[in-house]
């Protein structure tokens, strides 16, 4: 199973944004791009990390949400909680990113399903954010790690 869980708010990168990671596809090797490359949809900024020793369960993780959800599922999904600033590569262990310079302190105050107790503390991410761009992922037919 998952050793931890993390709270995530996924994003829209928005045109120059995707200018930019069509440049990023136009520029890489095609293997390494297919198999590293951040999954379309799946851009994110992780706001905080449970670990499965806080005894933060599973269902208890699928609870937590944003206060304010669409009326109707034909609604358009609001994504203008946080603008994020993009202000250049991070170069991490087993990732290619772009940092930014937002602050969380604004939206922190807006979930719900938190674990009792728990709240989000926006000093712990600040200066962390990402936009993953590549992550060393493994290879599901061999098992090696692309990197």
């Amino acid at each position: 199973g998952r050793k931890e869980f993390c709270l995530v708010v996924i994003v829209d990168p928005g045109e120059e944004c995707r200018n930019f990671l069509k440049r990023c596809e136009q520029t890489c090797d095609p293997a390494v791009h297919q198999h590293c490359f951040q999954r379309d949809a799946t851009f994110h900024f992780t706001l905080d990390t449970f670990t499965k020793s806080s005894g933060l369960t599973y269902q208890e993780a699928m609870a937590i949400s944003f206060r304010k959800p669409a009326k109707n599922l034909f609604d358009k999904v609001q994504t203008d909680l946080l603008t994020f600033n993009l202000t250049g590569y991070k170069n991490y262990n087993g990732c290619v990113a772009l940092g930014t310079d937002t602050s969380i302190s604004g939206i922190v105050g807006g979930f719900s399903g938190l674990p009792k107790g728990r709240r989000l503390d926006p000093t712990k991410v600040q200066g962390k954010l990402h936009l993953s761009l590549y992550r060393v992922r493994l290879d599901e037919a061999s098992g090696e790690k692309w990197t």
